[in-house]
């Protein structure tokens, strides 16, 4: 299943904030701490462009940020950058902790709130999410970008009214910021209206918003309403554009599995696991890609750290029922698997779909050997 990218906000380098233009002209000892920063900036944005998967450029920008706090630690921006590294590492902790420091020491860091919005929502936590928004569209009244992650945080909350009257009033106020086109065309989709959200995405693309989500929103569009093929020029675009969004490459995955290009399939989900190992869809597909391989051990193991990662995930069930009973002959706990994908996903699901097709063969005993 091909998710929709809808992302919290944030500039795409590594912040140097406008307090280091003012300190240029002073002292020369803090010449010396922005020639430390600028240096310690440049490895945080080869650690970026590298799409967060090089551990000396990793290294070597957190002990530059460390040594300038050793010698300053109100520097906002330090901490800010700082966050961002621990954040890409997935060191959650950290993370907020160093967010909250540059939110203390600039009390309008626009990019520290923004990314402290994107840390709670990672961790499901939209409660605290929309606290931080709030609170900082209370030091930032108006801003566009702390109001765009409002409306963000509404669609996640299902209040897509409120937050396409926000993305609206942006985009009615300053026609170029494209990040609120992106997020009225998630609206859109979200509401099933396909070509009205390909028409909006294609807006931001027209105020040279190159992040990788919205080429993959195209992408998924493009492969709902057109020929298939089409698609893929945009699930690549998204992984060049995006290399450290482990979205775009599960999607490009799912569109190379679709196919029947299983090691295209089987380099993307792996792509995607490393980026993020605690992505249950992905793993799920990665499962699927090594059935159609016949490597069904790794497709079982798939599924089980996906099980011990997210009980709850509907979709999990359906697929490993699937393998079980095609695979393994054990329609027992096929059975058992293809029961619970039926409550968690309640009347999501219609009497057409496979899973009863499964249960009636299982219970007419007409599925009794493994593939």
């Amino acid at each position: 299943m091909k998710k929709l990218s809808v992302f919290i906000i944030l500039i795409s380098l590594f912040a140097c904030g406008k307090s280091t233009d003012v300190v240029k002209v002073q002292t020369q000892k803090t010449a010396v701490v922005l020639d430390a920063y600028s240096v310690a900036l440049d490895h945080a944005t080869a650690f970026e462009k590298s799409g967060f998967t090089d551990q000396k450029t990793y290294n070597d920008s957190v002990s530059g940020f460390q040594d300038i706090l050793n010698k300053d630690k109100t520097n906002a921006d330090a901490w800010f950058n700082l966050g961002r590294l621990y954040f890409y590492k997935q060191e959650t902790q950290k993370s907020e902790d160093s967010i909250k420091k540059a939110i203390m020491y600039r009390g309008n860091f626009v990019e520290a709130y923004s990314l402290l919005t994107k840390l709670y929502l990672s961790q499901g936590n939209i409660e605290y999410a929309m606290s931080v928004a709030e609170r900082a569209n209370e030091v930032l009244p108006e801003n566009d970008v702390i109001m765009n992650n409002l409306a963000i945080l509404y669609i996640k909350s299902g209040e897509f009214g409120s937050a396409r009257k926000i993305a609206e009033d942006i985009i009615r106020k300053n026609t170029k910021f494209a990040p609120a086109y992106v997020t009225l065309g998630n609206i859109y989709y979200l509401n099933y209206k396909y070509e009205m959200a390909r028409f909006i995405y294609q807006k931001a693309i027209e105020q040279d918003y190159n992040s990788g989500d919205v080429y993959t929103n195209i992408g998924i569009i493009t492969s709902r309403l057109d020929d298939k093929k089409n698609s893929i020029g945009f699930f690549t675009s998204a992984v060049e554009k995006s290399p450290g969004n482990p979205e775009a490459r599960n999607n490009l995955g799912e569109y190379y599995l679709s196919v029947g290009d299983y090691e295209g399939a089987l380099k993307e989900f792996n792509e995607a696991l490393r980026l993020n190992p605690k992505m249950v869809q992905a793993m799920i597909n990665l499962a699927i890609a090594y059935t159609r391989v016949k490597l069904l051990d790794e497709a079982e193991q798939n599924y089980k750290k996906a099980m011990s990662l997210d009980p709850s995930f509907a979709e999990l069930y359906f697929n490993y029922g699937v393998f079980l009973s095609d695979h393994r002959g054990d329609n027992t706990q096929a059975l058992s698997f293809f029961n619970k994908f039926i409550l968690l996903k309640g009347k999501e699901i219609s009497d057409k779909h496979r899973v009863y097709r499964y249960i009636k063969e299982i219970n007419q005993g007409q599925k009794t050997t493994g593939n």
